[in-house]
Formats: C-alpha cells, structure tokens, sequence
C-alpha cells in the first residue's frame, strides 16, 4: 500500500523497485489469521516493461550467425516450425504468430498503433488454446486469460471498492485489466472472446487507441499498448461450430467495430481429411511441444529484431498504394469493397517482416509475404462484411 505523495507515481504494467515495512492484517477481526502486505515507504521505476530480455555479446553473434545462414522466408519457417511446427494449423497464421510477437516499431504518424491484434475463429478442438497459451508464454511478458472468467476488472478496467489498510474502511479504487497489466511490447491472449461479458466500447478503444479513460466514480487512464491475441468459437448452430455455406460473420455474432480493429481474422474449420487427420494423431501422441531451450533461443532472437525501427521504402509505398487502389476499384461499384483498414494492417505486418529480417528498410519482399499472410484472412476474403456492408457471400 502507498499513500500521500507515493500514489500514482508508475502505471500498470511496470515493474518497480519497492522499500517497506512488511505487515499483517487481520483477515477478519480478532482473527488470528493475516494477510501480509507492505507499507510502501518509496518506490522507484526498474523498466517500463514488464519483462527484458538483456543478451550478452556471445547470444547477440549466435543470433546473427543463424540469421545470416538462412534466407529470410526459410529462416521464419524454420523459427516457426521448431517453436509451434507440431500444431497442425495453416502455416500462415503460425507465422502471423511470429511476427505478431516481433511487432512492428512506435510510429505516432497518423495514430497508427505499432500492436499487432489478431483473431483466430474456429470450431472447437481446433488447437486455438494451444496456440494461444504458446504465444503468452514467448512473449517476454505475455498473459492468457479466459474471457468468460475475467474479475470485476475485465480487460481494460474498472471501478471497484477496496479496503484501506490504514483505516480499514472502503474506497473507490481504479482496478486495472489484463490488457493494462501487460507490457507495451508483449502479447495479451484472450481465449473464449466471444464469451466475453465486458464492454466492448472500452475494448475498441483499447485496441485502436492504446488507452482507455475512466470516468465513471473515480478518474483515471489505464494504458492498453500491448497487441492482442484473441481466440474464438462461432455463436452458430448447437456445436459450436461454423455452419458450411453460412457467412462466418454473421456465425461469429461480433459486433462490426470489434472486428475491424484486428489487422488479420484467422478461421480454422474441423474437417475429415484422412491424412491430416492421422498427421493430428501422431502429433497428439508424442506430445513434444517446443523446449525451453528453443523458446529462450526465440526469445533472444526477438530482443534482437526489436533493436531494429525499419522505415518504409519508396517502392515499397508505391506497391502498397497501387495494390490497395486496384483492388477498390475492381469493386466500387459494390458494398463488397476494401477497407482503407487493411493499408494500415498490412503496413503494420510489413515492417514485422522486416524487423524479423533485421531489415533497415521495409522492401518488395517484405511486403508481398505480409500479403501472403493475410489472403487467407476474413479482412481480405471478405473485406465488406468486416466493415458492415455486404458480405462477399450476398
């Protein structure tokens, strides 16, 4: 507990350096039962994130010599497929995965946020859990929280009574969420998020603004810079499951504005594929997940992408804009049109690309294996429906 002029001195998601007296509080009176907490007599910021990852010289030249042994797409695929290569999903969602957990440098230009959101729709016993709980786990930092069980607090934040230790009577506190208690640079992954019971209109603007402002009993900010993972069933039908010839949109019962805040939509069917099936199998059975060793190596690897702030190149701007103005005038004529969105996206997964190919600039390459990514997404696939107009289906 801090009090007087100590009070508001950090945000969440800090880590700090604290010095105090360790007390106990009775947990109800006369109980010989405490709880422990510390009367803080000063605290003093360690870092603004939550987790660092600090190299030696020796890891930092490991880490360049693997770079430099591998091309830029093998090197991902090799990344990709020793870290989470026995998940049997679509290659580009794992390494939308992988540059998700690079993220793209601070550029305040425009308001553009540097957090990578993504979605992953699917029907259940997809591995959606598995790939959310791996992300959260490698990203220095990273949280997993199940929607439908989240406190008072939510994922962005709340009012809520909490008891003085001083005086022991109740006042009106500001309780940060999980996406305000993780670190600017690290992941937050929310599964079951259609089951979520919070307001969504402080998650839009948590996701597309980095804060959320309270003024409901007490005043406050809580700051929500972290990218966001999300995993979620659809609402249709008795299983849970997508409904074949059925708009996914429509089945994910989403309202529009929380869907175009993610850069890439991700839909992970459950089909009958004797090969993969048994492919699923015998990746169930062994059971071999990525090692410690392995995710520490993809951890110093991500220290080392994030010393790097591309920028944009000529060409690479050129391609992008006249990409983006082709496609919108092949359907101007229609309510199915791209969202000036998805430049924005793309942009943010083209400067990942080239953070992870320890690029100073963001080139041709970089950018058409971003959009390789996103094809197969619900923004690209279905560009009117994401943004509340007709659906690619109508």
């Amino acid at each position: 507990e801090f009090r007087g002029n100590l009070v508001k001195q950090v945000r969440a998601g800090s880590t700090v350096e604290i010095t105090g007296v360790l007390r106990l509080e009775s947990i109800t009176k006369n109980s010989t039962m405490s709880s422990i907490y510390i009367l803080g007599q000063s605290i003093s910021v360690i870092s603004e994130e939550s987790f660092t990852t600090i190299l030696t010289e020796e890891q930092t030249e490991e880490v360049r010599m693997y770079a430099d042994s591998f091309d830029f797409e093998d090197r991902l695929d090799d990344i990709v497929e020793q870290w989470i290569g026995q998940i049997k999903v679509d290659n580009n969602l794992k390494n939308a995965l992988m540059l998700q957990l690079i993220g793209s440098p601070s550029n305040d230009s425009f308001g553009h946020r540097q957090g990578i959101h993504v979605m992953i729709a699917g029907d259940p016993g997809t591995a959606k859990s598995l790939l959310l709980k791996e992300v959260a786990k490698t990203a220095k930092g990273g949280r997993y929280v199940v929607a439908e069980n989240l406190s008072q607090a939510g994922l962005t934040g709340a009012c809520s009574q909490v008891e003085d230790l001083y005086t022991q009577k109740k006042r009106w506190s500001i309780l940060p969420g999980a996406l305000a208690l993780t670190p600017k640079e690290s992941i937050c992954s929310v599964d079951e998020f259609n089951l979520y019971k919070g307001d969504f209109g402080d998650f839009n603007n948590a996701l597309e603004s980095g804060f959320v402002t309270i003024n409901k009993i007490v005043k406050g900010t809580v700051y929500t810079e972290c990218s966001v993972l999300t995993g979620c069933n659809p609402n249709g039908g008795n299983r849970k499951k997508f409904i074949e010839g059925e708009d996914y949109i429509m089945q994910l019962k989403l309202d529009i504005t929380v869907l175009q805040r993610f850069d890439g939509i991700f839909v992970i069917l459950d089909t009958a594929d004797e090969e993969n099936d048994e492919t699923i199998a015998y990746s169930m059975l062994d059971e071999e997940g990525a090692s410690q060793e392995v995710r520490e190596f993809i951890q110093r690897y991500i220290a080392v992408a994030k010393t790097y702030s591309p920028g944009m190149s000529d060409e690479a701007k050129k391609y992008i804009a006249e990409q983006h103005a082709k496609k919108r005038q092949q359907t101007k004529s229609t309510d199915y049109m791209r969202s000036h969105r998805q430049v924005a996206s793309l942009k943010r997964f083209a400067l990942a690309a080239a953070r992870f190919d320890f690029a100073d600039e963001v080139k041709i390459k970089h950018v058409k294996f971003a959009e390789s990514i996103l094809e197969g997404t619900l923004n690209e696939q279905d560009p009117g429906a994401v943004v509340g107009a007709g659906s690619k289906g109508d």
